[in-house]
């Protein structure tokens, strides 16, 4: 199907989904920290942080290496339209509205690629219109989350055809460069996601190089050694985040975060939860009476139970012609059945055996997997449309799936409420400082004391306030005149975190940070002094944006040359 064709039917299916968008205000969400995100990121950009890392305000206006953890692509999204003058609340709506729609896409051609278009459409109304979806955007804010899903799909259809096309002598670019792009997609999304999907993923590419090396005979080390190529190039291409956020989280409390409230064990779900029906605003508890939904779908459950009887009627009528469709069958039933265990207390001796798992924090996570295996699987249906030789009853059947999937799970994808001021969302530093620094701190550093006073001095000299006329302050950086009578213990307001450097003069010294707070220390010299304080990149981050920018810079030119000689 053409792009433009498909553009404008996701736009007809999806916009059901995103109405409330449209209000002039915006909603609760157990996250809503999202615009604040992105104001710390665009005022990262604008004082020279190319990629931004550290956020003046967040940490009760002592600073926090935010973007160097927490995986920052929704947000790049926003910054695109923020830096044109569009308000910061319209910005993310903007994000969601593209993740939204690229979901329905990315899962359209993932089903269209196996059964065709019937089977892409009731693929993307499934996919689309999951439950969990819903959840994702109007109940816990999961922004970052939702964008990291919706590369799922693509990164799904993109290894498939990778593999495909590697037994098949018909390799192309441009291949393993969408996989690569789908792959860096995800990466750049959500660091929990990337965890829990890349089994999938390998599970997904070990079967099709199977199914392929026995139906054409060839073995798999060339095709192993393209989908390297493409995982390669996606870490390069990642490599910017990627590196310095595994390597350097030990600096700063994220190890935290998989405890209290956060426990896994807290948070596993009961079979039963896949299919209750009642959708609820509140948390995850202990136990299976969560004031939140976990269900899969009545809808999607039918359009299960069509899949089934489609597979059982391949199985004994069309067996010999429709080899691919009887093996896909139990690969998704199979992948469905291991990761919706994976959500049960049942399977608390793997998460015990795998430590960085246990970082997911909540086991329900694994749902954003099972939606699309459950979409994906509803895509079978379209062989029984299919078979419907008239095509008037043909639309009738096929429409009418597609009507119960949308009008079943219609009434989720709204918020509970609306916030007529938009209370919860603002881009002012103080505010941000007052009110969100308690909500979001899993990347302080491991040496910050948490602060209640946001107004502490920005100065101190010998335990005594100092107040600096000239004091010039962006994020990431200070500079001011100070005078001392004697030698004097300088504190700086800022939580020491590895890259900040001090320079006295213009000479850089040593430092180190107060027991008590957390805060840049060093001793000052008698005299007057120009002090310069400034985070730079640490070998680490400055050869690993390099790597990326190569890599990006690269591919863009290849990618240009061959559209131009018109072999892409």
């Amino acid at each position: 199907m053409k792009l433009k064709i498909l553009l404008i039917i996701s736009l007809v299916f999806v916009l059901p989904t995103l109405i409330p968008l449209f209000h002039h205000g915006f909603f609760p969400m157990h996250d809503f920290t999202h615009v604040a995100r992105l104001a710390e990121l665009d005022r990262g950009l604008k004082a020279g942080q190319i990629p931004a890392r550290w956020s003046d305000n967040f940490g009760w206006g002592y600073g926090m290496p935010l973007m160097h953890f927490y995986a920052p692509l929704f947000y790049y999204i926003g910054e695109v339209f923020y830096l044109i003058g569009i308000p910061a609340v319209v910005c993310i709506k903007i994000a969601i509205f593209i993740a939204v729609i690229l979901g329905f896409i990315f899962s359209f051609k993932l089903g269209e690629e196996f059964f065709g278009k019937w089977g892409g459409l009731l693929t993307a109304i499934a996919f689309t219109y999951a439950p969990y979806r819903a959840v994702q955007l109007y109940v816990r804010g999961a922004l970052t989350e939702l964008l990291a899903t919706t590369f799922i799909p693509l990164v799904m259809l993109t290894l498939y055809l990778l593999i495909k096309s590697s037994f098949t002598k018909s390799i192309k670019i441009k291949t393993i460069i969408s996989f690569a792009l789908s792959l860096t997609g995800i990466f750049l999304s959500h660091n929990v996601i990337t965890i829990i999907v890349l089994p999938m993923l390998f599970v997904w590419g070990i079967f099709w190089l199977t199914y392929f090396s026995i139906t054409i005979n060839k073995k798999i080390f060339k095709s192993t050694g393209i989908i390297v190529i493409g995982g390669l190039l996606a870490i390069l291409l990642s490599t910017w985040f990627l590196i310095p956020a595994f390597f350097e989280k030990d600096q700063t409390i994220v190890q935290s975060i998989s405890g209290g409230y956060s426990y896994y064990k807290l948070h596993f779900i009961y079979f039963r939860q896949f299919f209750k029906t009642d959708f609820k605003y509140g948390g995850s508890i202990l136990g299976p009476d969560d004031d939140i939904s976990f269900q899969y779908g009545l809808a999607q459950f039918g359009l299960l139970f069509l899949s089934f009887i489609t597979f059982v009627y391949l199985w004994f009528k069309r067996r010999s012609k429709n080899k691919l469709q009887i093996f896909l069958f139990p690969l998704l039933v199979g992948c469905l059945a291991l990761f919706s265990s994976m959500m049960s207390f049942h399977s608390t001796f793997i998460w015990e055996k795998i430590p960085i798992l246990q970082m997911a924090q909540f086991p329900w996570r694994f749902l954003s997997i099972a939606v699309i295996l459950i979409a994906l699987l509803g895509g079978y249906v379209a062989y029984l449309i299919n078979m419907i030789k008239k095509p008037v009853l043909k639309y009738i059947f096929g429409l009418g799936a597609v009507t119960i999937l949308i009008w079943a799970n219609r009434d989720f994808f709204q918020p509970e409420k609306y916030l007529e001021n938009n209370e919860l969302y603002y881009t002012d530093s103080k505010l941000i400082q007052q009110h969100m620094s308690g909500i979001l701190k899993d990347y302080l550093p491991t040496t910050a004391i948490e602060q209640s006073d946001t107004n502490l001095a920005e100065i101190t000299l010998n335990n005594q306030r100092y107040d600096v006329l000239d004091l010039v302050k962006k994020n990431g950086y200070r500079s001011f005149h100070i005078e001392s009578a004697k030698e004097a213990k300088l504190i700086i307001a800022i939580y020491d975190f590895i890259g900040w450097q001090i320079y006295l003069d213009g000479k850089q010294i040593t430092h180190s940070f107060d027991k008590a707070t957390g805060f840049i220390q060093f001793n000052l010299p008698s005299g007057s002094h120009f002090i310069e304080v400034k985070i730079i990149k640490t070998p680490l981050q400055f050869w690993s944006d390099w790597i990326s920018f190569i890599s990006w810079l690269s591919l863009g030119l290849y990618v240009l040359i061959q559209y131009k000689n018109k072999k892409l």
